[in-house]
């Protein structure tokens, strides 16, 4: 057994078995399977020189589906090799689902409709987004261009039958202009934002005076202006390794990174976005100063890092394919002990049983100063409203095994820790 669940259950073994009355809060749980609809990550399938386009079969499409995410992000040309149209194809076939960028100068709002129903299939869409991160640099007239193709593409998307249904998402601003877009909203069925850590924590408040950084931050001043009260995704979001890099976008270590991705995604769950791809499957180089070459959640060599195994087990541990849930049941329980800085995520499958994501929502490296932060686990204890028949926990980070603790208890002792433990409570 882990070293880190056998601490869990003996724990377990001393937790009472009767509960102090009162003092419990009832949670609403939601899908299991809808956080795992949640993840996707962006690929770059027309990459000609790299493995994305080079491997695509032998190595990129069985990363992605052993990956087990359902979702991917990729960008749209017209004057792509049909090769490139035919991977996506097989790659959709298999039950993956693309989001598709934008942009005038690339496919036009005609062109588009095309490859949306003729070439990839509608069924096969996620969704379409507007212009990658228009205002990144400023450049000039950036406003006027990303309304105009926001436009066409809603208009294109909406006016037909067979792609009515599709969401379309607005631009992917990231803040760093500082402008807004009026009168956009109308064109969207979801904001669009990339909320880059900068090395930090997921959890992080972000830095500088307005937060510059955080989830908080990007959903109020990027966000909102634009998109007003509508929905939000996340399409690009992530950490890189580029650790001999002298640019002002931070590092993260593999180790760091490792914990962060899927607390990542569960914070960002909690946070009601709609969708969260990752940024990005694969490393683009191999050159350990190159921000750009070192996103990938697999390295340039086709070897999968820890954050790939990692997200790999959150996905196989809470995966729950079906018809989506209409209804979900409610947990009665109550957190106490060393509550400081522990996040959860409370999600129910079909069966009745409940998951409960828990971490501490720290930062285990400071990316200024370049050193680690380390955060002992803290012990807290879960006391449960009902008798659950069983009571399992596992650690996403470390395995996609479930460890079982002991039955019928309704109380559970366990130490958080700064990587993700799900504990499964079976009724």
């Amino acid at each position: 057994m882990n070293p880190t669940l056998a601490a869990i259950a003996l724990a377990l073994l001393l937790s009472p078995s009767a509960l102090a009355a009162g003092g419990f809060v009832t949670e609403q749980a939601r899908p299991a399977d809808a956080f795992v609809d949640s993840i996707g990550v962006n690929v770059h399938l027309s990459y000609l020189p790299e493995a994305y386009f080079q491997h695509y079969s032998d190595v990129i499409k069985p990363l992605i589906l052993n990956l087990g995410v359902r979702n991917v992000r990729d960008g749209l040309n017209s004057n792509w090799t049909p090769q490139v149209f035919a991977n996506m194809r097989d790659l959709a076939h298999t039950g993956i689902r693309f989001s598709f960028i934008t942009n005038p100068s690339q496919v036009s709002a005609q062109r588009l409709e095309h490859i949306l129903t003729d070439v990839i299939g509608a069924s096969h869409i996620a969704s379409v987004e507007g212009i990658n991160e228009p205002d990144n640099g400023s450049p000039p007239g950036w406003q006027a261009v990303t309304l105009a193709n926001q436009k066409a593409v809603y208009d294109a998307v909406k006016s037909n039958p067979a792609t009515k249904a599709i969401p379309v998402y607005g631009p992917s601003l990231t803040g760093t202009d500082g402008g807004t877009l009026p009168g956009i909203a109308q064109f969207m069925d979801a904001g669009n934002i990339h909320p880059y850590m900068g090395g930090r924590n997921p959890e992080t408040n972000g830095w500088g005076n307005d937060g510059y950084g955080s989830i908080a931050y990007a959903l109020r001043a990027v966000a909102a202006p634009t998109s007003g009260g509508l929905p939000v995704a996340i399409t690009e979001c992530g950490l890189h390794n580029a650790v001999k890099t002298t640019n002002g976008f931070k590092y993260t270590p593999i180790d760091v990174s490792t914990k962060y991705i899927p607390r990542m995604f569960l914070t960002y769950f909690n946070d009601g976005i709609v969708r969260s791809y990752v940024y990005e499957l694969m490393d683009e180089g191999a050159d350990a100063a190159n921000v750009e070459d070192n996103f990938g959640l697999v390295d340039f060599e086709n070897r999968p890092k820890p954050s790939y195994t990692a997200l790999r087990n959150l996905i196989a541990l809470l995966k729950d394919p079906g018809p989506a849930m209409t209804r979900t049941g409610s947990l009665s329980y109550t957190l106490s002990g060393a509550t400081t800085n522990v996040m959860h995520t409370l999600l129910e499958k079909r069966d009745g049983s409940f998951y409960l994501a828990i971490w501490l929502a720290v930062q285990d490296w400071d990316p200024d100063p370049k050193v680690y932060q380390t955060h002992p686990d803290q012990i807290v204890t879960l006391s449960l409203g009902r008798r659950f028949r069983r009571i399992d926990a596992a650690i996403p980070n470390d395995s996609a095994t479930w460890s079982p603790m002991l039955q019928s208890r309704e109380s559970v002792t366990l130490p958080v820790q700064d990587k993700v433990t799900i504990v499964r409570l079976t009724p």
